[in-house]
């Protein structure tokens, strides 16, 4: 099933606007990978059987191409969901090197596992360095945001839609959402709140 997708040059990717809530101004976009829609496969469980079958990189590193090519089309910056164990692989540095790095976010997904912090840190350096940002993705939903933060310092912190969703009725979520929002912006990063749909 994946073969001809990886043959015709991986999934489509689509871009989601991030605004800013203060004033509504578009300041960049999150690529998202787009499989066919008879498959009614959600992306992450595409890249999941991908990775079972030892396709995950090669997927990952087609949807980053993807996402790429849009940055000559769209203003502000591209956020670029990516995995740690393909963040490590040198053909995925390269393939970052090449591109504006002031206008590229690597998103960093918590619900991988990260094996080794100083070897994922030290990798990202000398891309941070030349201005590409990174951003925890999925805070609040799974694996061990908080460990992310603390231990690669981003650049950004994005709040989950799980726990942004019910925010305007729910006081527990209102708490956890403001903490979480505190403790980015004591971290020195921005946040970014998914699944916002209503007034």
């Amino acid at each position: 099933r994946l073969q001809p997708v990886i043959s015709s040059g991986g999934p489509l990717v689509v871009l989601q606007p991030i605004v800013a809530l203060r004033d509504g101004r578009r300041i960049g976009s999150e690529a998202l990978s787009r499989f066919p829609a008879e498959w009614s496969m959600a992306p992450d469980v595409v890249f999941t059987e991908a990775d079972a079958i030892h396709a995950r990189t090669q997927l990952e590193l087609l949807a980053l191409r993807g996402a790429a090519a849009h940055l000559h089309s769209t203003s502000g910056y591209v956020a670029i969901n990516l995995s740690p164990d393909v963040l490590l692989e040198p053909s995925c540095a390269e393939l970052l090197r090449d591109l504006t790095a002031e206008r590229v976010v690597v998103e960093l997904s918590e619900h991988d596992p990260v094996h080794d912090y100083t070897e994922l840190t030290n990798t990202l350096a000398p891309l941070r360095a030349a201005g590409m940002r990174l951003a925890i993705d999925d805070v609040g939903a799974g694996y061990s945001s908080l460990r992310h933060i603390l231990m690669t310092s981003p650049d950004i912190v994005k709040l989950d839609r799980s726990i942004v969703a019910g925010v305007a009725d729910d006081e527990v979520l209102r708490t956890l959402v403001a903490s979480l929002v505190d403790f980015g912006h004591r971290c020195g990063a921005s946040v970014v709140a998914e699944g916002i749909e209503t007034a």
